[in-house]
């Protein structure tokens, strides 16, 4: 079988416990990000670079939305607000500019606790209909050869690695159509593009949540997601 011309980078925004969450964010996001190797190999991994290099020493720093959101760690730099404008400003050119589509899933806990019925596992769920979109993009481009969709580990320890992961893995050997390949990786393994993907998934969540309230990184994701590509729970 012939290898697809695009990859799939998934991160996720909340976590997949359904009855453990934040009051101001209840929600739980799993976006795919779909790219072209070529856009990946001639515009993603160049044009990231070279934003890292305009921040930091070297490109080993690891870009977190959560991180560069609340100006910690390698990121601290960000309470200046001059820095933080001109990174800001850096960082949506580039995922405006970027070819990509995104197919995401979006579950507001809350009020899938209101139904008070017995539900997938979250995350199951995420991977089920998220690989649907993800299919359903492929067969537009015509494409229908092996395709890697890779993940973020989960794991936080071995013995986490073995049982989030392992779980992960059989979500998605029960659902992916088979031309599906999954890579599970942290996120400094994972190439570039699970740090895209990183950028992605909570702005979805915000404008699901509170979509009155302003949001930059959405204006810009809106114009990305595929035909359809949302799905809204419950």
């Amino acid at each position: 079988m012939k290898n697809s011309n695009y990859l799939v980078f998934v991160d996720e925004s909340g976590d997949h416990y359904l009855n453990k969450y934040p009051k101001d964010y209840p929600m739980f996001v799993l976006a795919f990000v779909i790219i072209s190797k070529d856009e990946y190999c001639d515009h993603l991994l160049p044009r990231f670079s070279r934003l890292k290099l305009k921040y930091f020493p070297d490109v080993s720093t690891i870009f977190h939305e959560r991180e560069i959101r609340k100006a910690e760690k390698r990121f601290a730099f960000l309470t200046d607000t001059n820095m933080r404008k001109s990174f800001q400003t850096d960082l949506s050119a580039m995922m405006i500019e970027i070819d990509y589509k995104v197919a995401a899933i979006a579950i507001n806990k809350e009020e899938k606790n209101k139904q008070n019925v017995l539900t997938e596992d979250l995350y199951e769920l995420g991977v089920k209909h998220g690989l649907a979109k993800v299919k359903d993009f492929l067969r537009s481009q015509n494409d229908f050869n092996y395709t890697t969709v890779t993940f973020e580990s989960r794991a936080y320890s071995i013995d986490g690695y073995r049982q989030a992961d392992e779980q992960l893995y059989q979500y998605f050997k029960k659902t992916a159509h088979e031309n599906f390949g999954i890579e599970i990786h942290i996120k400094s393994a994972g190439g570039l593009g699970l740090q895209f993907a990183d950028m992605i998934a909570r702005p979805i969540g915000i404008h699901i949540l509170r979509p009155e309230q302003p949001n930059q990184a959405w204006e810009i994701i809106k114009e990305k997601i595929c035909p359809d590509g949302l799905v809204v729970l419950p």
